[in-house]
């Protein structure tokens, strides 16, 4: 069995047992790695047991083992596939298993025996193979090439563990943004606040701008229903764009009992992914027409709220800007947080292997794909044929943000260990409250769901992350604790755990 120079080969299972580092770290690659490969292009041969290995550095922290195998070893091989082979098979004149090596080389030939002989024989050999060299794989090496002339030669591609170099991060600074609530903002809460304590009152005349009309409505692209409601409230509000561009306007003049059809279009970038850039064909049925009184904003009005510390219209202002600020304050702070990231990011050296880019691009497709089938009862591969998208174009059209997340995972990840971060027990259960709290009777039953191991190793890196990020802004602000320190409520569970 021949194959060409640098042509893949690909057999079923090899590799599937080999050694596997995935929660290896970077101090982890083990000195001879290293040193081989920051070293020449191609390292002189390691001899030993029947073979010759080659290591030689390739981009994107991976390695090509070159094995070489004597002679010796592929003929014991070879006789050890015979052996099964006579086990599986009839052989005219012998018993299974009695057949004698050579008969058994005549009667299915060579290269029927190097196939039986090579997935075994290549698993054992890349062990030793690993074992000489001292290189630490980060996963499953992947056999590239197989040459039998002039002697059995195999070609392994072993991804190494990923690089992050921060620097001098400590010294990063930059400037915190600052937040003001504007009277504009302020307005618009304030008429919010009304609109939710709007008197809603059914009419009996058309529908004008300002009402309130309960539909059911089922919205088309191509017979395939992208926007449904039934018997849901809409404001007719010329300014807004749900549940699709220009719905207010069309439904003016609507009675009860009527039935509307018309097409509007969607922007590219609108938030429905199935309609977005398309013309979506409504068919709309008018159960109620209602008025919408707002209450004037007056001292009545703030005594309405039910805040005892709120018994003016001057109050209510003092409140709401302050709530407002507090707001933008959380906001602006996780903005800031995101941006001293990524300016990490962008000062350090990272370096990976191409599997994990791939691996974090299945990940986002998935996801996608979840996503779209809880929220539109449609697949990725649906929604792609909306957008007349193949997925391979998709996938490339998600790795800029594929790579961005990959690094900052990485960064994140270094900062964790070099900051000495940990997450206590205590911290999990408290979270796993605050999030299943405030669901009233289902509370339970999400503790319960919460509380398995990788749900509570998803929340435990969720926390990590945000203490990450926090002492990112420290750092950045100048307000640096020593490495090592906890940020406050954390205790000592090992970042490495579950």
């Amino acid at each position: 069995m021949e194959t060409c120079p640098g042509e893949p080969t690909h057999l079923p299972g090899i590799l599937e047992k080999g050694r596997t580092v995935t929660d290896q770290t970077v101090e982890e690659v083990s000195q001879a790695t290293e040193a081989q490969v920051a070293g020449e292009p191609q390292a002189p041969p390691v001899e030993a047991n029947g073979l010759k290995v080659w290591v030689q550095p390739l981009e994107g922290r991976e390695v090509r083992l070159t094995i070489e195998i004597g002679s010796e070893r592929v003929g014991a091989a070879l006789q050890q596939a015979a052996r099964r082979l006579s086990q599986q098979m009839h052989v005219p004149g012998f018993r299974k298993g009695k057949v004698p090596y050579p008969i058994m080389l005549r009667y299915v030939g060579r290269e029927a025996l190097l196939e039986e002989a090579l997935e075994p024989l290549t698993q054992e050999v890349y062990e030793e193979a690993l074992t000489l060299t001292g290189l630490q794989p980060f996963a499953p090496g992947r056999l590239e090439d197989v040459r039998t002339e002039p002697s059995l030669t195999l070609e392994m591609i072993v991804p190494l563990a990923p690089l992050v170099e921060l620097g001098d991060y400590r010294a990063l600074r930059l400037e915190p943004p600052k937040v003001e609530v504007s009277d504009d903002m302020l307005k618009e809460a304030l008429e919010a606040l009304r609109a939710q304590r709007a008197l809603i009152e059914p009419v009996n005349r058309p529908a004008q701008f300002g009402d309130v009309v309960t539909v059911s409505l089922r919205g088309r692209v191509d017979g395939q229903v992208v926007v449904r409601g039934d018997e849901v409230d809409i404001l007719l509000d010329p300014e807004e764009e749900r549940p699709g561009p220009g719905f207010a306007q069309e439904m003016v003049g609507a009675v009860p009992g009527q039935e509307r059809t018309f097409t509007l279009h969607y922007p590219d970038d609108h938030p429905n992914r199935r309609a977005a850039g398309r013309d979506v064909r409504f068919r709309v049925t008018v159960h109620k027409v209602q008025s919408r009184f707002l209450p004037p904003l007056d001292d009545d009005f703030a005594r309405s709220l039910g805040d005892e510390h709120v018994q003016t219209v001057l109050d209510l202002r003092i409140r709401m800007r302050q709530q407002l600020q507090e707001a933008l304050q959380r906001q602006a702070d996780i903005d800031f947080g995101y941006q001293v990231l990524d300016a990490l990011v962008e000062q350090a050296r990272i370096e990976y292997p191409p599997f994990m880019l791939e691996r974090e691009l299945d990940e986002m497709m998935a996801s996608l794909d979840q996503d779209l089938r809880t929220e539109s009862h449609l697949t990725l591969d649906d929604f792609l044929k909306l957008q007349g998208k193949t997925r391979n174009a998709y996938r490339e059209e998600l790795r800029p943000r594929a790579e961005k997340r990959l690094k900052r995972g990485l960064v994140l990840a270094e900062v964790i260990k070099r900051e000495g971060l940990e997450v206590s027990t205590d911290e999990i259960q408290k979270e796993i409250t605050a999030i299943s709290q405030p669901l009233g009777e289902q509370a339970e039953r999400f503790r319960e769901l919460l509380s398995t191991p990788t749900q509570q190793r998803r929340i435990k890196n969720d926390l990590l992350t945000d203490k990450a990020i926090e002492r990112l802004v420290q750092i950045a602000k100048g307000q640096m604790p020593e490495a090592g320190d906890q940020l406050p409520g954390t205790s000592t569970v090992p970042v490495s755990e579950g």
